[in-house]
């Protein structure tokens, strides 16, 4: 089975046709004739490409409802596994245990080191302070700038191109 003509060959038999344009002992009608038929091949190749794009939304929409679902699955597996090791270790403090052996394994209190709780901000020394100095360019106003003729060196505008479909 012959593979299907890609839009860059459809783009160079375009190329192909304009080429022959300009020579004399090529008729205007077979030029006419043969873009024509490069821009139905144009058309049929984007409404297959413009299907093909949809049925792509499609699925990125459905992996992301399943990524939501198995997120939702692995956060209340977590929170399941919280409620239970804090049951045990509320069983075992209680109970002055400080570990117990099965044949599965060992549960073990543990103590953790120790964590800094903040109980008043105000009270602590500045000399404990930290100050994260964050420097940020106004884009919108030099954007304006530019566009109102200015030029600011270290940075231009650029126009981009995008495919909507």
């Amino acid at each position: 089975m012959d593979r299907p003509e890609s839009m860059g060959a459809i783009a160079e038999r375009y190329d192909a046709v304009m080429a022959l344009a300009g020579e004399p002992d090529v008729s205007q009608d077979d030029i006419n004739a043969a873009l024509v038929a490069v821009v139905d091949d144009v058309k049929t190749k984007a409404e297959n490409g413009i299907n093909w794009l949809n049925s792509i939304d499609e699925n990125i929409a459905g992996a992301k409802a399943r990524k939501k679902k198995y997120d939702d699955y692995i956060k209340s597996l977590e929170n399941r596994k919280k409620r239970m090791l804090t049951a045990y270790m509320y069983a075992m403090e209680k109970m002055g245990m400080k570990s117990i052996m099965t044949g599965a394994g060992e549960l073990k209190l543990k103590k953790n080191p120790p964590a800094l709780v903040i109980d008043d901000i105000s009270k602590i020394p500045s000399k404990f302070e930290k100050q994260k100095v964050e420097i940020s360019l106004d884009k919108v106003a030099i954007k304006a700038a530019i566009k109102a003729g200015e030029t600011i060196e270290g940075c231009h505008l650029e126009q981009a191109v995008s495919l909507s479909y």
